[in-house]
């Protein structure tokens, strides 16, 4: 059966990719040009989102229907429904974004009133513990537990979301994350499903002919959020600074712009130009651009992997950004 599932994961995504631009026709949802941040020659669909959460609605259908004969990834089948329920909600959040332009304020309380219960109602959500790997206690959060777990998701749905300014940028990123989960066996279905998606999107993406959206980013954050805080509650030798190496990259941009924008009295959630892929496009071709971020994104988790010595890294590729940002801006 596992054979026939992927059999039929290919022809679906086979089919949004030939079928792209009828997609977003028919739902009229297009990125259109405004010769002020968006300066692509013509419309173009936001299908990203669509094509990912197709693929998760494939390996839910197939799951409740015990297609994957002896594999429980779920603990009970109130988790995985509750999985894809949220999962379709923060969908919806970005899909209605890409529609109508929600404000700010509005997207962050509809975020909230989806991933609040999603957290309480489910134990392995919550973070009560901080352990790092260059430190020998660990440190107990107790009842801000659930805060902090909030606080990770939407800090990261924004990361996510700022990180997608140009093609391929987001979704190479997220290629590399789908992996790290696979090259640990865990949800293996699950991340295979999702990188074959990605794959479908990339290619996409590379011919100008789909953006990712806020209903893409908005999604593919939630889900890495979730299956890296229940990976971290489940595996004792997962650290917490090994999970802040590979959101690094996203996660200094989102801090750094928030902290710009406060200074000079902006809105912290605005959009502008000052993103680290729009810094480098400055000076150098995307294709080298989108290279240098990537290299930013891959380098320290594979010199961890081999070598250790998380501490030094993660030191390392702050002061690399920050002179990269200081000299380049």
């Amino acid at each position: 059966m596992m054979v026939i599932y992927f059999l039929i994961v290919l022809f679906i995504n086979y089919s949004l990719f030939k079928f792209n631009s009828s997609i977003a026709q028919k739902l009229n949802l297009h990125d259109k040009p405004d010769k002020i941040r968006k300066f692509h020659k013509k419309n173009i669909p936001i299908t990203g989102g669509l094509i990912i959460f197709t693929n998760i609605f494939l390996f839910y259908f197939f799951y409740i229907l015990s297609t994957f004969e002896n594999l429980f990834l779920f603990n009970n089948s109130y988790e995985i429904h509750i999985f894809f329920l949220s999962s379709f909600f923060i969908f919806m959040i970005g899909f209605l974004d890409d529609k109508f332009n929600i404000v700010p304020i509005k997207k962050f309380a509809l975020l909230c009133i989806v991933l609040i219960p999603t957290i309480l109602i489910q134990d392995n959500l919550i973070i009560e513990n901080i352990k790092v790997s260059f430190l020998e206690r660990e440190f107990y959060l107790g009842n801000i537990g659930f805060f902090w777990s909030l606080l990770c998701f939407l800090l990261f749905i924004n990361a996510l979301n700022m990180l997608d300014g140009i093609n391929l940028q987001v979704g190479l990123y997220s290629v590399l994350i789908a992996i790290f989960f696979i090259s640990r066996n865990y949800y293996l279905v699950l991340f295979a499903t999702l990188l074959i998606s990605l794959s479908t999107f990339l290619f996409l993406n590379l011919k100008n002919r789909s953006f990712l959206g806020d209903s893409g980013s908005f999604l593919i954050a939630y889900i890495f959020g979730y299956f890296f805080i229940k990976l971290y509650n489940e595996n004792e030798t997962l650290y917490a600074d090994q999970i802040v190496l590979l959101m690094i990259l996203p996660g200094l941009d989102l801090m750094r712009l928030f902290i710009s924008r406060l200074f000079i009295k902006k809105n912290p959630f605005s959009p502008d130009r000052n993103h680290i892929h729009h810094i480098l496009l400055r000076h150098y071709s995307q294709n080298v651009t989108i290279t240098i971020i990537q290299f930013l994104i891959a380098a320290p988790i594979l010199i961890t992997a081999i070598y250790g010595h998380f501490l030094v890294v993660l030191i390392s590729i702050i002061i690399i950004y920050s002179v990269i940002v200081i000299k380049l801006r």
